[in-house]
């Protein structure tokens, strides 16, 4: 058994060896160095600019308001039957608009850097949560924000 385990070893330590033959890493820090700061700049970019016309709702929409429910943030509201994402209220990103519509009507606008192929591809909403769930840690949370908490605290 243990010889075994050795010979499992060996082979990975030679597949590993085989696959760096002939990468030099002596470029890494500043690679990472530089890639670290483009993407703190892209993060920037998308929470200041980029993300003011990210969602829209195509002609699929029914009204049904489902996005509005899982919108943890807030920033949808329904006007006249319709998903209006609200420009003075920062997302959160975290897609639940656009995982649990379910006529697939929320899209991603693409943009000059980057395609968006949600009109083409299927959503991927959470396997154990549904909406219902996630509307109510909007509800768990409003509850929260209104809560006194100050006798807890102990200076």
């Amino acid at each position: 058994m243990e010889d075994n385990k050795n010979n499992k070893t060996d082979a990975r330590e030679i597949s590993r060896k085989k696959d760096l033959e002939g990468v030099t890493f002596q470029y890494t820090a500043p690679v990472n160095f530089l890639l670290e700061r483009l993407v703190l700049l892209g993060m920037f970019y998308a929470e200041f600019d980029g993300l003011k016309d990210y969602f829209y709702s195509d002609s699929k929409c029914i009204g049904c308001g489902t996005c509005e429910r899982v919108c943890l943030s807030g920033k949808i509201k329904m006007i006249d039957n319709k998903p209006v994402w609200q420009k003075d209220i920062k997302c959160d990103m975290c897609y639940a608009c656009l995982n649990y519509c379910p006529v697939q009507a929320v899209q991603i606008k693409s943009k000059w850097y980057m395609n968006s192929y949600t009109e083409e591809n299927e959503r991927y909403p959470h396997p154990y949560a549904a909406a219902d769930d996630i509307a109510g840690q909007k509800r768990r949370r409003k509850l929260n924000e209104n809560k006194d908490y100050s006798s807890f605290i102990h200076w």
